[in-house]
């Protein structure tokens, strides 16, 4: 991409609102988005540190409609999904979600994304790569692997008993370790790059 055309785009993703549900980079990823940010070949245009939800879902399975039951970046208890689940009393289905680290940048040349897809791949994110190549922009997603994605209550009837919710819960803060884990190392890499 033309030097001074990625700069104004660039300048312009930087003053803008951040347009996201919580209206702010994710803590555990903010310092990893400032040093990319920092550098003059990337822009960052939207991310997620990974979390665990529960999320309802309208019978149809569409994203429109859906709702936040419980959201957090970092490990959970136990207990306090089974309150959640134990307190939704809505008509939609009710899942259980961990999701992992996801990031998108634009980058100024196909050098400069080869070498953020690199410390990516590094890091363990090997989901990641170039989404999109036009004249004006190079984009690149880095994608996590770690995900899970389980019904905990169908139609308003909820069926996960409390062995199965430790299970779930445990294995979800397992893979938020390892995504934490993962990040860190990116961004010991982005810093190098």
């Amino acid at each position: 991409m033309q030097g001074s055309r990625f700069d104004a785009m660039k300048r312009d993703i930087l003053a803008r609102a951040d347009k996201s549900r919580e209206g702010r980079i994710d803590a555990p990823i903010r310092r990893l988005v400032g040093t990319l940010n920092r550098k003059p070949d990337y822009v960052t245009t939207s991310s997620c540190a990974g979390r665990i939800v529960l999320v309802t879902r309208p019978a149809s399975g569409s994203k429109k409609g859906s709702a936040w039951v419980l959201k957090s970046h970092a490990p959970v208890r136990p207990d306090e999904v089974a309150a959640a689940i134990g307190g939704y009393s809505g008509p939609d289905d009710l899942w259980f979600l961990q999701e992992g680290f996801i990031l998108h940048a634009a980058c100024r040349t196909i050098d400069a994304a080869g070498r953020l897809i690199g410390a990516a791949r590094d890091a363990g994110f090997k989901r990641s790569g170039i989404i999109s190549m036009r004249p004006s922009k190079i984009m690149v997603e880095l994608l996590s692997t770690e995900y899970i994605d389980a019904p905990v209550a169908v139609g308003g009837t909820k069926f996960v008993d409390k062995g199965f919710l430790e299970l779930l819960v445990g294995k979800g803060n397992e893979r938020m370790r390892e995504n934490g884990d993962r990040i860190r190392v990116l961004e010991k890499g982005i810093e190098k790059i």
